[in-house]
């Protein structure tokens, strides 16, 4: 090698590196290549003060061999951090250049998909053009997506991103012109706005007396207590701080049909016929079995009254009866409605900490809120959102007789099996809530669609029965509630027996089912009172703190979606009494739910525990998909003009969707978008809580969630001070900004000023119809793409494209010029608009 290359870099020779391996290491003076030198020179080893020469000659390497030990692990330690934080930012890097490149890919995949639309026309010529090009919709549409998709608002790097913002103004300028135009189309089309077909006038007023007959169950004549304000004041600034809060699930019975979701690539056209008005005959039709829940206020509810008085529960209420509360907005206040209330007090034992600890009996007062009185106003709209709502029920849920859509329930419970077609009383039979599907158990694996876990529930309720066929338990004489739900022996439950024979619940399994040792069957209410004290107590927990259900659900793994029925609250069913149960494979569900509302946990009011009682539209069942099942609810959007895109929603509209998943945790609406009169459904969405509450902070729409908490707060607060009794919650346009709190009176004992006649209220035979002087129009959603927006890469509520490239064949020229010529100009419509109103 050449020396002068060598030079040109400190190399240190290490002894052997030009030997074999196998070649003795000690170095000989006379071997090739090395010398005794050259050794001492660049050797540490054989340097005289064990530094070489070459690093002693060379400055920088001088210093450097003076660093102490404790300086060089520095030295190692900041450059191991340095090397860390390089790797850690090119991680970084690349893990957003892949959600970047996956978030690309998910707006072309969006682009590329295949999607059914509905080629509306709109009913009068465009004058104007789009004064973008095709390729500027498509390049503005593209970022728009991947704006929507990104998890930031930065979108500087985005390819396109800067033509997107200079193309902005254009875009926002041509919409602004739409509206104006679409609302001038609003106005000329208003005939359409007000048309009803007649199937559903009819159903709206059988509805309507069908769910007038329910004031006769009430009382007749209340006079005004007090008023309520639905914005009450808040000098000390505390309804902000309100909070309504999940504490548990506590029961669910019934069946839950299955809802097919609407495919991306079908037409689907809801009927407007009798199947909806004869579906509701048919549930009407059904026995009145006072054991069975069929159109049972909240007050009547004995699993309600139960639950209330277990789960010191203040307030009991209907999904229905929070949405007319919330749903009051000004500066009009015109909405009329009646709610009944009832105010009940219980002595119950209460074992908590604070109280007795000998468990004496203390007073607690609970507020049953019944559904509302129907409207007794409507206008063309509402009409039609009801009907399209049952319409949308009817089309795509379904009642599948099958275990697997029953919901299980405490051992407790039985229900009338009837067959559906058959509502006689003498076809019902006896059976039990013994199948394995939605098991209320916190050591249930949720994961109970798939195959595998069905068979193996179902050899585990085998080995149950085969376990209870062996054993008898006998009847006591003194369970006189339990005996008249119960025609034959009593099942034994799962759990452990003592060999004491004290019946104690299972702390291994939490079933909601008891053992009962049949040796001591005879001595039954004293077991149910010496097995009080080892009962779990009703949860005290204050808003924002988590129950011991809650801390052993998020200690275990879930490896499928939460639902409404998780999060599962403990009940004492061991005090037998006569439960109300849903009539059987019918498609009707209810659930309890425990919330609690109040300020924060700074504050020294205690909140308020509510229950609700709702139901579910159906349950969805994906074979192929991870997520195996979703519960949902429905509702649906009248679209005025589909031609034109989405209509924005309406603060009303985001105030009931927000109610909705507020008290069905774990849930998804299903938001079925309608064409007006023709029910064609423009379009299907998937919708959240939090993309409710997402909508609500647009501008249109200025949706707070505390106001109404507060009008909850302040009605709750005020009826529960209230002594027991009968009540009406009232309003109507005369009362304005308040609530009027009605008591229950009898005229002919005293003599009162003004007295309220629920009766002689809900006496009428048909609905009013309030029609539109002026049509209720709203803008286009500019948010929203449709599936025609898709296909056509077209800006919403933007004017159509002039698209040079696209060659028409004859028979599209010649269509397109028919369709022309039928259609009239805004100023021809406008001419005999005049000339009629002129006779």
């Amino acid at each position: 090698m050449n020396v002068s290359v060598m030079n040109r870099k400190s190399v240190t020779f290490i002894p052997g590196i030009f030997r074999a391996q196998h070649v003795d290491d000690n170095i000989q003076k006379d071997e090739p290549f090395v010398s005794e030198e050259s050794l001492q020179q660049y050797c540490s080893l054989f340097a005289v003060d064990g530094v070489p020469s070459n690093i002693r000659e060379d400055p920088y390497l001088a210093e450097i061999i003076k660093f102490s030990d404790e300086d060089l692990d520095n030295i190692a330690q900041v450059q191991n951090q340095r090397q860390e934080r390089q790797r850690e930012e090119e991680k970084e890097i690349e893990e957003k250049e892949k959600a970047e490149k996956k978030a690309n890919s998910k707006v072309d995949q969006i682009f590329k998909e295949k999607a059914f639309y509905l080629k509306k026309q709109c009913p009068v010529k465009i004058p104007y053009k789009s004064s973008l090009t095709h390729e500027e919709h498509a390049a503005y549409l593209q970022v728009f997506l991947r704006l929507k998709k990104k998890s930031t608002t930065s979108g500087a790097e985005i390819p396109g991103y800067d033509n997107f913002l200079r193309l902005q103004n254009r875009v926002f300028e041509e919409q602004v012109n739409f509206m104006k135009f679409s609302h001038q189309v609003a106005v000329l089309e208003l005939q359409a706005y007000n048309t009803i077909p007649g199937v559903i006038n009819k159903y709206i007023d059988e509805y309507f007396q069908h769910r007038c007959k329910r004031a006769s169950k009430y009382k007749e004549h209340y006079t005004t207590e007090q008023q309520i304000p639905i914005c009450p004041l808040d000098h000390e600034k505390n309804f902000g701080k309100l909070s309504f809060t999940h504490i548990g699930h506590l029961l669910s019975l019934g069946t839950l049909p299955l809802i097919m979701i609407p495919h991306k690539l079908g037409s689907y056209t809801l009927k407007i016929d009798e199947t909806v008005s004869e579906r509701e005959c048919r549930a009407q039709r059904m026995v009145q079995d006072r054991n069975v829940l069929n159109d049972t206020p909240v007050s009547a509810d004995r699993n309600a009254e139960y639950l209330a008085q277990q789960h010191r529960a203040n307030i009991v209420i209907s999904t229905s009866a929070l949405k007319v509360l919330a749903d009051n907005h000004g500066p009009n206040f015109d909405k009329e409605w009646d709610i009944p209330v009832e105010v009940k007090s219980y002595m119950i034992k209460d074992f908590s900490l604070q109280a007795d600890p000998d468990g004496n009996q203390t007073q607690h007062r609970v507020v049953y809120i019944d559904k509302p009185m129907p409207k007794k106003i409507w206008t063309p709209l509402e009409k039609k959102q009801l009907f399209f709502k049952k319409a949308s029920l009817s089309h795509f849920t379904k009642i599948m007789r099958n275990k697997m859509f029953r919901m299980a329930a405490p051992a407790v419970f039985r229900y009338s099996e009837t067959n559906i077609n058959d509502y006689d009383a003498t076809s019902r039979t006896v059976a039990e809530y013994d199948d394995p599907f939605l098991d209320l158990t916190d050591a249930t694996d949720n994961d109970v669609f798939g195959s595998e876990s069905l068979e193996k529930r179902k050899k585990e309720t085998y080995s149950k029965k085969r376990k209870a066929n062996n054993k008898t338990v006998n009847k006591s004489p003194v369970s006189a509630k339990l005996s008249r739900l119960e025609t034959d022996k009593l099942p034994v439950p799962e759990g452990k027996i003592q060999e004491d024979g004290n019946p104690k619940v299972n702390s291994q399994d939490d079933t909601e089912q008891e053992t009962f040792d049949e040796s001591n069957s005879k001595h039954f209410l004293d077991s149910l009172l010496s097995l009080q004290n080892s009962l779990l107590k009703p949860s005290h927990t204050p808003a924002g703190n988590e129950t011991e259900a809650q801390k052993d659900k998020t200690s275990k793994p879930n490896r499928s979606q939460p639902r409404p029925w998780t999060n599962k609250l403990t009940t004492n069913w061991m005090n037998a009494f006569e439960p109300h149960l849903c009539p059987g494979w019918t498609g009707k569900n209810v659930h309890y739910q425990l919330f609690s509302l109040g300020p924060d946990a700074g504050h020294s009011n205690t909140p308020l525990r509510i229950l609700v009682r709702s139901n579910l539209h159906g349950l969805s069942h994906f074979k192929k998909e991870p997520k195996k099942c979703k519960t949902y609810v429905t509702s649906t959007k009248i679209e005025n003009q589909p031609y034109f895109g989405c209509e924005v929603s309406t603060l009303s509209e985001i105030t009931q969707q927000w109610i909705q998943l507020l008290v069905r945790p774990n849930t998804s609406l299903l938001l079925f978008r309608v064409c007006n009169n023709s029910g064609e459904i423009l379009m299907t969405e998937e919708r959240g809580l939090s993309e409710i509450l997402k909508d609500g902070k647009q501008s249109h729409v200025v949706f707070c969630s505390s106001q109404p908490l507060a009008t909850f707060y302040a009605v709750f607060s005020t009826v529960l001070r209230q002594p027991t009794g009968h009540y009406l919650l009232h309003h109507d346009p005369n009362t304005e900004a308040f609530i009027h709190l009605m008591k229950a009176v009898d005229p002919d004992k005293e003599t009162y000023l003004q007295v309220y006649n629920l009766h002689k209220a809900y006496t009428t035979v048909s609905v009013s119809t309030k029609k539109y002087t002026a049509p209720p129009w709203a803008s286009i959603d500019t948010h929203i793409l449709t599936p025609f927006h898709m296909k056509h890469m077209k800006i919403p509520a933007t004017f159509p494209m002039d698209n040079p490239k696209k060659k028409l064949t004859k028979a599209e020229k010649k269509k397109v010029q028919s369709r022309a010529k039928s259609k009239k100009s805004l100023q021809d419509l406008y001419t005999e608009k005049e000339e009629l109103s002129a006779f």
